[in-house]
């Protein structure tokens, strides 16, 4: 493993477990001056289109975070990478469960069915997170790394969706 792969990835990974309060304070600095979403009543449910705008504003903070925190600085291409199709489909996979978590929990307003799908998505998740950066690791590949930091902004916004539902 080079010094580079394990600086990038740990760049990665505290970027990663500080982006929910990045993103919670940029929200409440600026999406919520300007646009009026939710309810005046503490512990109401966000009705599913302010969650729709919350959650999309947030996956724009997200990304521009990543690229601009860790994207940019990414200079991996040690190794040929032979089984994108794999990745690709895993992560795609991971992608639709997440939205589909996302509409059914919001929809349902924390049922007890769709907590469970929502917990199960998050542990599917971290452990696909975790294979992802293990094979960055070991490959150094910036396509790998890609993956990785999509997933990672997946993971944040089923985190950033339960807390927002909760707290607005």
């Amino acid at each position: 493993m080079d010094l580079k792969v394990i600086k990038i990835i740990v760049l990665d990974w505290l970027l990663f477990l500080l982006s929910p309060i990045l993103i919670i304070l940029l929200n409440s600095m600026t999406l919520f001056k300007v646009v009026k979403i939710g309810s005046d009543v503490s512990g109401t449910y966000q009705p599913f289109g302010g969650m729709i705008v919350i959650l999309l504003d947030s996956a724009v903070g997200l990304g521009v975070i990543f690229y601009f925190g860790v994207w940019r600085f990414t200079k991996l291409t040690r190794e040929q990478f032979d089984r994108k199709s794999f990745y690709t489909k895993v992560t795609v996979i991971y992608c639709l469960f997440v939205l589909f978590s996302l509409g059914f929990v919001d929809l349902a307003r924390f049922s007890n069915a769709s907590v469970v799908f929502l917990d199960l998505t998050g542990v599917l998740g971290f452990s696909w997170l975790l294979f992802l950066t293990f094979e960055t690791l070991l490959t150094a590949n910036k396509t790998v790394m890609g993956f990785l930091i999509i997933s990672q902004v997946l993971s944040v916004l089923l985190g950033l969706n339960s807390f927002y539902i909760w707290n607005i």
